[in-house]
């Protein structure tokens, strides 16, 4: 599909710094929430780029599994061990035990070893209770998280997500923030080739390294109405780069300036390197 894209959330350990493989995720529509609802902003209007910054910020997430943690613990667990059992042998008549615990121990640290903590199978070894004597604890830290495109599609379907929860009136409603969106979006920023880098300013420094991933704006859905019901009105650009706007069997050519204006619901950006399809 032409709307299809991938996105993929890296995760790195505040510990040991481990940075895990990325896993893709195909998406056709890219969500995004205004600042008057993700950040409280009293401000009445907002901006594309601000939203998908808050989509693709970084986020500090609380216990979660490192398996480079764990298994730095039971290597080391697995060497204090054979150094334990070694001094043990050299001071004990009971020589038959400690050997026996001595090659347990070098067993166990061989198979520690051999293990590449980012693959299942292989990481599925560490949790053989045959040869971790007590089980297997896997260590919990906090992790810093992400969001990149990973893929990105020919045309891109940003959806602007107006509804949502108000506790103070205990129901639905809907935010009437404008967001302001360019003719021309440049989607760097949010891309797994100029990241993983989980501080989002510096991804922003880096861009010049990088040429533009440019797409052009070509349709704005907008809805006019409350969060339970309403009128969807489309504006669509041409081949020509004309305007025009299009609410059930109404169509009139406008301006630039009256398509900015509108508060948008969908965007459609489509992209000026790949081609359509």
């Amino acid at each position: 599909s032409p709307f299809c894209f991938w996105t993929a959330s890296p995760l790195r350990c505040q510990d040991c710094k481990h940075i895990r493989p990325i896993q893709n995720a195909p998406h056709l529509v890219f969500p995004v929430v205004p600042t008057a609802v993700s950040q409280r902003s009293p401000a009445t209007t907002c901006t594309l780029v601000e939203c998908l910054r808050g989509f693709c910020a970084t986020e500090l997430v609380h216990d979660v599994e490192c398996r480079s943690c764990t298994l730095a613990r039971e290597t080391k667990d697995a060497q204090d061990d054979l150094e334990l059992y070694e001094g043990a042998l050299q001071s004990t008549k009971n020589v038959d035990h400690w050997q026996n615990e001595y090659d347990k121990a070098a067993e166990r640290l061989e198979v520690l070893r051999k293990v590449d903590m980012d693959d299942d199978e292989s990481f599925a070894q560490v949790a053989d209770i045959s040869i971790l004597v007590e089980g297997l604890s896997i260590h919990r830290a906090q992790s810093l998280k992400c969001l990149l495109l990973t893929r990105l599609p020919t045309v891109l379907t940003i959806h602007v997500q107006r509804r949502y929860f108000d506790p103070v009136q205990d129901r639905m409603t809907k935010t009437t923030q404008h967001v302001n969106f360019p003719l021309q979006l440049d989607v760097r920023p949010f891309c797994e080739a100029v990241g993983p880098n989980f501080a989002f300013e510096e991804r922003y420094r880096r861009q010049p390294q990088f040429p533009p991933l440019l797409y052009q704006l070509v349709s704005v859905i907008e809805h006019r109405g409350n969060a339970f019901a309403g009128h969807y009105v489309c504006y669509r650009r041409d081949a020509n780069g004309d305007w025009f706007f299009v609410s059930d069997n109404q169509v009139r050519r406008v301006e630039w300036a009256d398509v900015r204006k509108a508060s948008a619901y969908m965007l459609f950006y489509e992209s000026l390197a790949l081609p359509v399809t």
